[in-house]
């Protein structure tokens, strides 16, 4: 994944035409979550800003006829809550787990 990912998180790295976050975002929607909690590392401020809305993107989309794309990203703006909590060292999945626990209200 370098160089890329050293300026892009991975999860931002697109897979078809979409990034890989936002597939992972869409198929909890489509199961019927409405709430992830994201444990993210302090540099990966991209993932958490992932569903707010951007206008000049949205405008760009729109004047390009790119209206699937752009329909797509807002439902899924409309259909996920994003909740973010940091870990600030990797200290693994376990540690991650821990990391969402004051979120989740465990």
């Amino acid at each position: 994944m370098l160089p890329w990912s050293r300026a892009v998180p991975k999860e931002l790295l697109p897979v078809g035409t979409l990034p890989v976050f936002h597939y992972v975002l869409a198929e909890a929607a489509h199961a019927g979550i409405e709430t992830v909690v994201l444990v993210n590392a302090i540099w990966k401020r991209a993932l958490e800003r992932y569903l707010e809305p951007d206008r000049a993107l949205e405008a760009e989309l729109q004047a390009r006829g790119r209206l699937e794309l752009l329909d797509s990203v807002r439902e899924l703006a409309r259909r996920i809550e994003l909740v973010t909590t940091f870990q600030h060292e990797p200290l693994g999945l376990g540690h991650a787990v821990h990391c969402a626990a004051p979120v989740v209200g465990t």
